[in-house]
């Protein structure tokens, strides 16, 4: 197990970005985390169809119980998805819908009262926000209970693009033309996980991990060969990081 010396010094960055000091409690429970929470248990191989409701249908199956919740708010979808996907009225805010009201997640917090509502939904969403950290406890803030968030690894995807020596993600690189958004964060799984185990712990509001699930989308025929025996082959960063497509997590307010 890494020690709480050596993953502090992972993050300092020698002073360069940050000079403050982390909080034993969220170290720790970063140290703890794997334990909890083991990877290989986690790891969710499925394709999930139609494409654009992926994220949604993957919720609805791994984390049924917070979704039961008679107040629900989806944080950030364009759309009506998660509607479709459990068959019943939801809240919904987004800065890209003109149809609600304006509102913008980098000048202003969530538009509610603390705990209003029982779970909040937040898929793919915070990396797209310059004041993540913020924004998180955002989430918590106006959660009762419940909080189901997403974030992507941007590993997997960049690592296939860089291999092929071009670059054509539009989530990142330098377009001709300013775009209307694009990620703001560029992260892998292992930092997802971090971040969540230490803001359980050490954030403006505590939290239980309830669930975490690690998506590795399962598209294709061959995966069926390849992903068992990159599982015995690789050491578990290197699946964990180059591999997974999603973070879902499940949290619990204390």
């Amino acid at each position: 197990m890494e020690s709480a010396a050596s993953i502090e010094k992972r993050y300092s960055d020698s002073g360069r970005y940050f000079r403050g000091k982390y909080h034993e409690q969220g170290i720790e429970a970063i140290k703890q985390h794997a334990s909890r929470h083991p990877f290989f248990k986690n790891v969710l191989y499925r394709d999930y169809r139609p494409r654009h409701l992926l994220r949604y249908l993957c919720i609805a199956e791994v984390f049924p119980e917070p979704l039961t919740a008679e107040m629900i708010l989806d944080v950030g979808s364009r759309d009506r998805s998660l509607e479709e996907v459990l068959k019943r009225p939801c809240s919904l805010v987004d800065k890209n819908n003109p149809n609600l009201p304006s509102w913008d997640w980098e000048k202003e917090s969530l538009p509610y009262s603390e705990s209003a509502f029982d779970t909040i939904v937040c898929l793919d969403t915070l990396e797209h926000i310059n004041d993540f950290h913020a924004s998180f406890q955002d989430l918590l803030r106006v959660s009762k209970k419940n909080v189901i968030i997403s974030l992507p690894n941007c590993w997997r995807k960049m690592f296939k693009q860089m291999l092929k020596g071009r670059g054509d993600v539009a989530s990142y690189g330098l377009p001709p033309e300013k775009p209307m958004d694009r990620h703001k964060w560029f992260m892998n799984t292992q930092e997802i996980e971090e971040f969540l185990a230490y803001q359980s712990a050490a954030g403006e509001h505590p939290y239980t991990i309830k669930k975490i699930v690690y998506h590795v989308q399962n598209t294709i025929p061959r995966h069926r060969i390849q992903y068992p025996l990159m599982k015995w082959l690789l050491p578990e960063r290197y699946f964990k990081n180059l591999l997974v497509n999603n973070v879902f997590v499940w949290i619990e307010k204390k």
